[in-house]
């Protein structure tokens, strides 16, 4: 549900139009890691991935911090298309610009905040689109990286979450 099979299959698209282009998978489970792996040999595309096992939270950012865009690319899912998953938030408080796939609530967060661009939920090839289009458009770039940070400190913080969730609490008291 994930979409990492998406993610995979878009690197077939984008290898020859991205110079030095690496797709790098964080946190892989050891029972997805075969099955990982056989899809990347299968398409023959092992020097444009890379995956690492799962690493502690205080590390993620490390990884972050090295990619210059990061995925979402939850296929399509009833799980999918009514949940958020934290990294979303993780990501754009790094000032990333982010490629989601169109399941609902990530279409909606990337669309208001102009924070990324979404593609079509389980299409290898829109993803593929989607990341050569921001490759090749710096001031798009640029200006998603700038709104991904601003929103994740303002209406996206936990600071203005809080007030949210307190305001909730104290409905269901009363």
């Amino acid at each position: 549900h994930r979409g990492l099979d998406t993610s995979i299959k878009a690197v077939k698209f984008i290898k020859e139009k991205i110079e030095n282009f690496k797709l790098l998978i964080v946190g892989a489970k050891r029972s997805e890691r075969v099955e990982i792996e056989n899809l990347i040999s299968k398409l023959n595309i092992e020097n444009y991935v890379e995956i690492i096992n799962w690493v502690p939270f205080e590390k993620v950012n490390q990884y972050i911090k090295l990619s210059k865009v990061c995925l979402v690319p939850h296929n399509d899912f009833e799980h999918t298309q009514t949940t958020i998953p934290h990294k979303l938030f993780q990501y754009m408080m790094m000032g990333k610009p982010v490629i989601v796939s169109d399941c609902k609530p990530l279409k909606r967060v990337v669309n208001e905040t102009e924070s990324g661009l979404v593609f079509k939920a389980n299409s290898a090839t829109k993803l593929a689109e989607s990341m050569i289009k921001l490759y090749n458009n710096e001031i798009l770039y640029k200006t998603m990286e700038k709104n991904a940070l601003k929103v994740s400190f303002g209406e996206y913080s936990w600071r203005h979450d809080k007030n949210r969730l307190l305001k909730i609490y104290r409905s269901l008291l009363n």
